[in-house]
């Protein structure tokens, strides 16, 4: 393993880290932001979806533009797969996501590892692990830290 892609939200310091022990291994790494990522069309499709739903002409959690390149998701997923193309990774580390679609994950060959994420999102990752809140409150909420 030579080259690991580090995909994760913007404020995690674990990303920095995480590459400066994969360098240490001689591994190079690079890091794709999937927090911030979105094109400029998708804020007028969130205005749009606002509207529609105030108005009652779609229903909650409908969105209108999900098809479209320019959405938030296929743009994301866009940005991945050229990220992907340029630097070629051996494997893709997701840290708190991945906040794109699963397609986009299934079509992708290269092995996919997941760190704290949510039980629903693991669906087309190699390895996870994750911190889930039906996992830590009966362990919180005992009288004895047996478990801990």
């Amino acid at each position: 393993m030579k080259k690991v892609l580090i995909s994760h939200g913007g404020y995690h310091l674990f990303a920095a880290n995480l590459a400066k022990e994969f360098q240490a291994l001689s591994v190079s790494t690079d890091h794709f932001e999937n927090e911030p990522t979105e094109h400029f069309l998708n804020k007028l499709f969130v205005r749009i979806n606002k509207y529609a739903r105030s108005l009652r002409l779609i229903p909650k959690g409908f969105n209108l533009f999900s098809w479209s390149k320019y959405s938030k998701e296929k743009f994301l997923e866009a940005q991945l797969s050229s990220r992907i193309e340029e630097f070629k990774p051996d494997l893709i580390f997701c840290i708190h996501g991945p906040r794109f679609g699963e397609e986009v994950l299934k079509k992708i060959k290269i092995p996919k590892i997941g760190w704290w994420i949510e039980p629903e999102e693991n669906k087309a990752l190699n390895v996870f692990s994750q911190l889930s809140t039906s996992l830590v409150c009966p362990v919180y909420l005992s009288k004895s830290n047996s478990f801990l």
